[in-house]
Formats: structure tokens, sequence, C-alpha cells
């Protein structure tokens, strides 16, 4: 391809990309209209089409090549072809951009969940409390019915793949959903310090799958929420409790019941914490054994450079329209208080 070629398709494909970002900015109503409604879903169904006959994620095989492809530019920066690497360096990251935005990106403009219904995202301190009481029973209540001991942790005894499969059943046929992959990266993802992530490219779900069980079904769930074209965190984390908690399997409703008592526990803590403190006493020590498995499985993974990842993702949400960064997944909160207050309960424990 001629210089002259590559250089007016990376100026097209950048402008496209920044074209697209100017829209969703200044007209996040035809985001929601247009992109949401009519483009995402063809999009996704499109890829899941292709890439869900793979049994490996595709995905992190993209971006290994994609590594090297940078690094090869690279290394041409520092040779007599520098002219050629840095025209194809271009090249690259323009259409990356350009793919990124119309493939993923624009979901991060949508009007946020709680606009949509209006809902509150401050709250009082005594909702909070009555919503952290409320977990801390349930999941007592669910814990009693999954082990007889008190002290002992819920086991899961499938494997992550089956977890997965486990997991579609908290969707009905007509929901957008894709398959679940585990991730080729779950060692390095373990210290990066991330459970699991949606590739923005092939718009495949990966999971780390080394975590321990009891977060499983959380994070597939988590990621299952992206593909369905919900960016936001703290979004994707809601609509995961949903799906976990209104599961027919009783120890998938306990993770649910744990991923947000930790949750609440957390923001209460900030506010109160000797209520905190009075209402994490009140839960069994089996899910206090739960807790340490988890606890003990990223102090094992801690690292120097797990920080830096933290603050490289913070930045890339903050520049993708998630002004609180990292902080988002907490705001699961006061989506989960105005559920609690719509209907007063979530659901019944059945079996």
């Amino acid at each position: 391809m001629k210089k002259s070629t590559i250089f007016l398709v990376s100026l097209f494909t950048l402008l496209l990309g920044n074209g697209l970002l100017f829209v969703a900015k200044e007209k996040p109503q035809w985001i929601d209209t247009f992109y949401a409604e009519l483009a995402y879903p063809f999009i996704f169904n499109s890829r899941e089409w292709f890439f869900s006959s793979f049994p490996f994620s595709i995905g992190d095989c993209f971006y290994i090549c994609l590594i090297g492809s940078v690094f090869i530019q690279l290394r041409q920066l520092f040779s007599k072809q520098w002219k050629h690497g840095l025209l194809h360096l271009f090249l690259l990251v323009s259409v990356l951009f350009a793919w990124f935005q119309l493939s993923w990106g624009l979901n991060y403009y949508k009007t946020p969940m709680n606009q949509q219904f209006k809902t509150e995202e401050k709250y009082s301190e005594q909702e909070l409390i009555r919503l952290t009481g409320f977990f801390a029973v349930r999941s007592n209540k669910l814990h009693a019915k999954l082990s007889n001991v008190d002290s002992l942790a819920i086991e899961f005894t499938d494997n992550t793949t089956g977890l997965i499969q486990r997991m579609q059943l908290a969707y009905s046929a007509t929901d957008n959903i894709g398959k679940v992959k585990v991730s080729l990266f779950s060692l390095p993802l373990s210290y990066m310090g991330f459970s699991g992530y949606l590739n923005p490219f092939t718009l495949e779900a990966q999971v780390n799958g080394r975590i321990p069980k009891i977060n499983l079904p959380i994070t597939i769930a988590h990621e299952m929420a992206h593909q369905q074209g919900y960016a936001a965190e703290n979004e994707a984390n809601f609509i995961a409790f949903l799906n976990a908690y209104n599961h027919p399997d009783l120890d998938i409703q306990y993770s649910a019941c744990l991923f947000a008592f930790r949750y609440c526990y957390d923001e209460l803590r900030k506010a109160n914490p000797a209520q905190a403190k009075e209402i994490a006493q009140t839960l069994k020590s089996g899910i206090f054994a739960n807790f340490a498995t988890s606890t003990a499985f990223w102090k094992a993974h801690q690292n120097p450079f797990e920080p830096l990842f933290k603050k490289s993702y913070d930045n890339y949400l903050k520049v993708n329209n998630q002004a609180s960064g990292i902080q988002s997944y907490n705001q699961v909160v006061s989506l989960l208080l105005q559920q609690f207050k719509v209907s007063d309960n979530f659901r019944p424990i059945e079996k």
C-alpha cells in the first residue's frame, strides 16, 4: 500500500472515531436511540455468531498479535525506516480508535440508569443500615440451607466452565447474551488485580479462571452485563447482582448476597463504623470463611505493579465518560437501595 494511501486511511479512521465521539458527547439521546437500540445489538450478534464457535478467546489472541505488531512498529522507529514505522503506527492507532468507539465505546455515553429511572444517588444512613442488615440476614439464611455447620465456608464443586453454564440459566432465550470464556491471561490478570474483562474489539467476555469460585458467579454475570451493553461498572454490577440473586440455585444466590453485603458494608463502614461492625458480627463464621478465601487470594497476588494497572484502568474509565473512575463500582449501592425501596425485598428464598 502506498504511503499516501496509508495516510489517507489513517486520517479517515481517526476522523471517524472522533466524529462518533463528538456525537456521543453532544447528542447522547442519539446513542440511546440509534446505537444502543439498533446498531449495537447487530454488532454484538454478528461478533457472537462468529467468535462463539471458538472454545478459546480470540480476543486474547488478538491482544498477543497486537502487542507484537506494536513492538515491530516501535522497532522501526529506531531504524532507517522510521517514517514507515511511524506511518504504520498511526494507521494502527487510528483504526483501533475508530473500531473501539463503533464496537463498544459509545455505550459509555448512554443515559445512565439512575437518570433513566430517576433514582437518587444519595441515600440516608438509616436506609443503608437497613439494606446492609437485610443482606446479612439473607446471607445467613442461605448459608443455613447450604450447610449444616455454621463455621464451614460454602464450596462450589463445579469448575469454571460448569459455573458459566449454570449462569446461563439466569437468562431467558430473548436476552442478548454471549458466550463467556476463561481468559488465556488468567494468571497475569490475577497479578493485575482483575477478575475478568470484556474485549471491546471482539465483544468476547473473559473471566479469570483462577479466582475463588465464590466470586465467579457475579464475575460471569458482570461480564455478561457488559455484553448486553451496560458499560458503566456500577450498572454492570447491579445487573449482575439481579441475575445471580434471581438464579434458581441457592449457592449462586448466596454468592450474590455476599457480593451485595460487602459493598453495602464498605459504604456503611465509612458513615458509621460501629453500626457496620455490629451488623457484621451477626454473620455466621462460615460466611467470614468465604470472605477470607477471597481476601487471601488477592493478598497472595499483590505486587508493586498492581496499583499501576488499577490506576491505568481508573484513567481509562475517566476518559470514557465515567467521572468516578474505578470508584464507580461502589456506586452499585444506590441502585441496590432503589430496587430495595421499590419492592421492599428482592425475592423469597426458594428450594
